[in-house]
């Protein structure tokens, strides 16, 4: 009787990931190049997941704590908010908006790829699927770390040392004459097209730093508000951004504010004060719509003022 030999792979050649997939338990753990790859958590997952974590605890403290939700807020979602305003600053262009149009792109590569490659044995599929629930983890994380603890934190009248008080139709009738008086104050130094809108008499660019400057006018007399540089970001798909009627959008994984170039220049600047306070930490849109009205009054520059009145006088 001749005895058989059972062949074995040379492990020093190279094998493909199906041949890979056929070997036997045993000379599979010899392959760890392989077993790293396809059979292992990688470290970036491990990573991902215990921010993640660490994130949920955080999460519920600043829910529980509104005094350690205004800490959290000011210093270290402000330090994160900061570092991604500086990091997408470089880019002339919004990479949420690059992101967000590369989504079919990327959901055919990633859906080939692991089709492909990843889901050959049952444990290269559950390293796969962590692999994806880790990516939208990093999406939790960046909320919980740079915007969350914005919406559980003292409410912005507190913050100004305001007195919330019901008010009557006469307070609405006082406010909106004084509105008036103020828009009509304006108007002889605004220029209008032959539509009747009025035209913002700069550049895109010259708006950004007049409102950072009005920024720092405001931060300088309210601790909370930790002013810096930041770019604005026209948005290439603007018109159908108008269709949903969305005027700007802060999109706090890339730390970017950006703008709905497309409605009337009147609003342009209002909305462009509104999603900087957003990128500064007032998560709420009622107090961003007051933070950007306050913060607009305080320019120097007459069209943001009048913008400024004017979309308050429409709410």
């Amino acid at each position: 009787m001749k005895e058989t030999q059972k062949e074995t792979v040379d492990c020093n050649e190279l094998i493909t990931f199906e041949e890979y997939s056929n070997l036997p338990p045993e000379e599979r753990r010899e392959w760890s190049r392989f077993n790293d790859k396809y059979e292992k958590i990688p470290l970036w997952c491990k990573i991902a997941l215990s921010v993640a974590a660490v994130s949920i605890i955080l999460y519920i403290v600043i829910c529980l704590s509104p005094a350690f939700a205004d800490f959290f807020n000011e210093y270290v979602g402000g330090t994160f908010r900061f570092l991604f305003a500086q990091i997408t600053n470089v880019l002339p262009f919004s990479l949420a908006e690059a992101c967000l149009m590369l989504i079919p792109v990327f959901l055919f590569l990633i859906i080939r790829y692991v089709w492909k490659y990843r889901c050959n044995t049952r444990r290269s599929t559950l390293v796969t699927l962590v692999c994806i629930f880790s990516v939208v983890s990093m999406f939790f994380s960046s909320f919980v770390l740079t915007f969350a603890a914005g919406y559980r934190g003292r409410k912005l009248d507190e913050k100004l040392g305001l007195e919330a008080e019901e008010i009557d139709k006469t307070d609405l009738y006082n406010s909106a004459e004084y509105l008036v008086g103020k828009i009509n104050e304006l108007t002889p130094s605004i220029t209008y097209d032959a539509q009747g809108f009025s035209v913002m008499p700069y550049s895109f660019k010259e708006m950004n730093d007049k409102l950072i400057e009005a920024y720092d006018l405001f931060s300088e007399n309210h601790d909370f508000i930790n002013n810096f540089y930041s770019r604005l970001k026209p948005v290439m798909l603007s018109e159908a951004m108008s269709y949903a009627h969305i005027t700007g959008i802060y999109t706090f994984f890339t730390g970017e504010s950006n703008l709905n170039i497309s409605f009337p220049d009147y609003t342009i600047p209002y909305t462009a004060a509104h999603e900087l306070a957003h990128q500064r930490g007032i998560a709420r849109e009622d107090e961003a719509n007051m933070m950007a009205f306050l913060v607009c009054i305080e320019s120097d520059d007459a069209y943001i003022r009048y913008c400024a009145y004017v979309n308050m006088y429409e709410y």
